[in-house]
């Protein structure tokens, strides 16, 4: 999407690691039969063993396939997503029917059901391609004019079509699922400030809140953000220092204590902890990944960073507002 600085990475790799992760804090649970058959049925679930990994697990989860295998929960979630990865599409490992991923933002957990388009995968579209390789070869490298030559432009046409869609269908998922997790999301976030209360008063009254804090302390919270303020500087001008190195306000202060305060640190949906970054460190995760073979600190990389920082963005866009926060604000 056009307002999306680094929209398909971005959410590609959200929606794989989401897509491994999101089952760990029901790992107990298994993936079972489709059709209502299968494990659902036997009288001791605790013989019920995971194809995959081998553990046995207790609970089953009733997929819209018709498989008689049994998955856990995050064998199950990362074979799907290993093929998202490779072929473009969620597919059963067994049976190979496409399942359609969505997430339960009440239940906080991923939902399946059986997907209905008709697209085909990159599996299928190197198929075809090379069935239209084979018959160039067959009929001379396919240099003729006739009938034979049309009937290889349409086909050509025709993968090429669907390639498009493909990639359109796979955004599409991936954009799905980030929106779907939003109130989730927002909802950790809002029971993360219920249990810190003290984040707020630092967003109302910083100077009160770090009152027990020691200039010397503050100073080197300071350095941490790179941020700097001279040794002998009155309590005012250190407080006004620390304001400038989070992020130039009251609530990036709030931000950077809940990261740096020892304290409950916020949760994605996913369960994992959050990690505070700040805006230059985010361009540079985000180069590390997208250009992998260029080295920081060499020209080339010089030249990226600065084109991609010279209007003052981090590159990030938050996941619940869709806005990109400046070069001078953290993320988390």
């Amino acid at each position: 999407a056009p307002h999306r600085l680094f929209a398909l990475p971005t959410l590609l790799r959200f929606a794989l690691g989401f897509m491994q992760a999101a089952s760990s804090s029901t790992a107990d649970a298994v993936v079972g039969r489709g059709g209502g058959g299968g494990s659902a049925g036997c009288e001791d679930p605790s013989t019920i063993t995971c194809a995959i990994c081998f553990d046995d697990f207790s609970e089953v989860t009733e997929l819209p396939c018709h498989c008689k295998i049994d998955y856990c929960n995050r064998c199950w979630d990362r074979a799907l997503a290993q093929s998202m990865n490779n072929v473009g599409a969620a597919r059963c490992p067994t049976c190979r029917c496409k399942v359609r991923v969505d997430f339960d933002a009440e239940r906080c957990r991923l939902m399946f059901s059986r997907e209905t388009d008709d697209i085909p995968d990159f599996h299928e579209l190197n198929q075809r391609a090379a069935a239209i390789r084979d018959k160039e070869k067959r009929r001379g490298q396919g240099r003729g004019r006739g009938s034979a030559s049309r009937e290889r432009d349409a086909e050509m046409h025709q993968l090429e079509k669907d390639h498009e869609r493909l990639l359109k269908a796979r955004d599409e998922v991936i954009e799905r699922l980030a929106q779907q997790a939003v109130p989730a999301q927002v909802r950790i976030l809002k029971q993360h400030t219920e249990r810190n209360p003290s984040l707020l008063d630092v967003v109302k009254d910083p100077e009160g809140s770090l009152a027990e804090v020691s200039s010397k302390d503050l100073q080197g919270h300071i350095e941490a953000l790179d941020g700097q303020c001279d040794a002998g500087a009155d309590r005012a001008k250190v407080m006004q220092a620390l304001r400038d190195a989070a992020g130039g306000y009251d609530g990036a202060i709030a931000s950077y204590w809940a990261f740096a305060g020892g304290g409950d640190v916020p949760k994605c949906v996913c369960g994992a902890a959050f990690k505070r970054m700040t805006g230059p460190q985010r361009l540079l995760k985000y180069l590390d990944g997208a250009i992998p073979n260029i080295p920081r600190g060499s020209e080339r990389f010089e030249q990226l960073r600065q084109q991609l920082s010279k209007d003052g963005k981090s590159g990030a866009v938050c996941d619940v507002c869709e806005k990109q926060p400046p070069l001078s604000c953290a993320v988390w």
